[in-house]
């Protein structure tokens, strides 16, 4: 069984590896992500 930690980075890879063109456009922007609350229980 695999622990958070584990399963964030396996995460990670996977947009990094998937978004590539997307990542490259926004290099130097920010990027704000919403819509967070339900997953974490609020």
């Amino acid at each position: 069984m695999k622990n958070v930690n584990d399963v964030v980075v396996s995460d990670l890879d996977y947009i990094c590896s998937h978004l590539q063109d997307e990542l490259i456009q926004m290099s130097g922007k920010r990027l704000l992500i919403t819509g967070g609350a339900g997953f974490l229980g609020y």
